[in-house]
């Protein structure tokens, strides 16, 4: 019997390795890449902050009027079509949330926005005014504020 243990033991012993395992060698690392933007009028302000982790878009847009009431939000389920980024924008405005579609427009180190979001013809909410989306992605116009790569803070 107390030969067993000691068998049983080294057993044990020689099963484990301080080596790592396969799969967590082969994982690859996450590397986040953060790009910023701004559009300044007075002091109003819009901010767009992207990152891009390991090809997964998501980011923040903020519309911060100057004494009134903002709206500050995220993004989400961004992709590429072209050179335009469309996405999900959940925000909040007075304690309100609503999601709903959103274009960003890529020209050089700007994005363009759309003011269709805020009542455009081309886009359309849900009875409850908390959902929306465009009615027709090819019509889009990017009459919005032009967001300027800036740096990170």
């Amino acid at each position: 019997m107390k030969y067993l243990a000691t068998i049983l033991l080294a057993i044990c012993l020689c099963s484990c390795n301080n080596e790592p395992n396969k799969k967590e060698e082969s994982k690859t690392e996450n590397t986040v890449t953060t790009t910023c933007y701004l559009a300044a009028f007075h002091q109003d302000t819009v901010t767009l902050q992207l990152k891009d982790s390991n090809s997964i878009l998501t980011g923040t847009l903020d519309y911060l009027p100057y004494e009134k009431d903002g709206t500050i939000g995220n993004l989400y389920n961004m992709k590429w079509f072209g050179d335009t980024l469309f996405g999900m924008y959940k925000s909040y405005q007075e304690g309100i949330e609503t999601i709903g579609e959103i274009a960003l427009l890529k020209k050089a180190n700007t994005y363009l926005l759309t003011n269709e979001i805020w009542g455009g013809t081309n886009y359309k909410f849900d009875s409850s005014y908390t959902n929306g989306k465009f009615i027709d992605k090819t019509k889009i116009t990017f009459d919005g504020d032009t967001l300027t790569a800036v740096s990170c803070k």
